[in-house]
């Protein structure tokens, strides 16, 4: 029996999903991308810039021989591949393999590899700049000559050399952690006390404190005075105008309104002035009544000598 068209091509399809999926449990790819050069002649740069969302950006090779149909394949791996058989140095930030096709054994006279590291995984991790590199996995870890080229907000930029094209790691050191605080020190916040964490890095929640907090203590309620208005501030109670303490903390009644509060607060306090102007009328009266009389007592007094 012959085969048949629909026969022919579901077998066609079935062939290619194995041969996917082959390829695919060879290595856990979080991305991917390739080159392709039909002809590089012996000593010709050969020049992959790559767009993708891959930590390499460039990739520049020259080989010692002319070579046709060269390819080279760039896959970033999960840190759990099982290709990874030995966690490169230091803290990783990503894995990244490089397939060569047609590239023989010595064929590579150089290479220079330039990457890029976001400077969030930097900061977040305390990574010294310029101890990131890149290294390469033959049968052990080894780094390569890397250089910081560049900076700016978003990543920092290297160029690293590779004679050889494989298994490939970012990795940096971490830096010591500077300590945010002294260990043990309190600090208030507001009517919260707050004290440094034992490894300095953090600010922890104490206690809050129910009659305030104030230098890095809580106040005891004996201790306490709560202001209650500003010195010199007036208002009404009942008939009685009040005025604040000269301390803000309490009220205390300053003239009794039988009008009401509202129009004796409004009205100038009233002075002295009016009775001792009365006052001084009476004097001037009565010493005018008596230099009456003295004169009358001399004019008396001559009429009977």
């Amino acid at each position: 029996m012959g085969w048949s068209v629909s026969g022919t091509m579901g077998f066609a399809v079935f062939a290619l999903a194995l041969i996917l999926m082959v390829s695919c449990a060879d290595a856990d790819v979080s991305a991917s991308t390739s080159k392709l050069w039909h002809r590089l002649q012996a000593g010709q740069d050969a020049l992959f810039s790559i767009e993708d969302d891959i930590p390499f950006t460039e990739i520049k090779f020259t080989l010692k021989n002319m070579t046709e149909n060269v390819d080279i394949e760039l896959n970033v791996l999960s840190d759990n591949d099982t290709l990874i058989e030995t966690p490169a140095p230091e803290e990783v930030y990503k894995y990244i393999r490089i397939i060569p096709t047609n590239i023989q054994a010595g064929n590579l006279e150089r290479a220079t590899i330039r990457f890029r590291v976001t400077s969030t995984w930097i900061s977040n991790n305390n990574i010294k700049n310029e101890s990131i590199a890149l290294y390469r996995y033959e049968t052990s870890w080894s780094g390569l000559n890397t250089t910081l080229i560049r900076e700016d907000e978003n990543h920092a930029y290297y160029e690293a050399l590779a004679d050889k094209f494989s298994l490939y790691a970012i990795s940096g050191e971490k830096g010591e952690a500077e300590q945010l605080c002294s260990p043990g020190l309190t600090k208030c916040i507001a009517n919260d006390l707050y004290q440094c964490s034992s490894d300095g890095m953090a600010w922890e929640t104490l206690e809050n404190c129910a009659y305030g907090c104030d230098a890095g203590a809580c106040r005891a309620e004996t201790c306490l005075e709560v202001k209650v208005c500003n010195a010199g501030e007036q208002k009404c109670s009942g008939n009685g105008l009040q005025q604040c303490k000269i301390n803000g903390t309490g009220w205390e009644t300053v003239r009794d309104c039988p009008g009401g509060c509202i129009l004796c607060a409004e009205e100038e306090p009233k002075t002295n002035a009016e009775p001792l102007y009365m006052a001084l009328i009476i004097s001037q009266v009565m010493i005018g009544i008596l230099v009456v009389i003295l004169i009358a007592l001399s004019i008396y007094w001559r009429r009977h000598k």
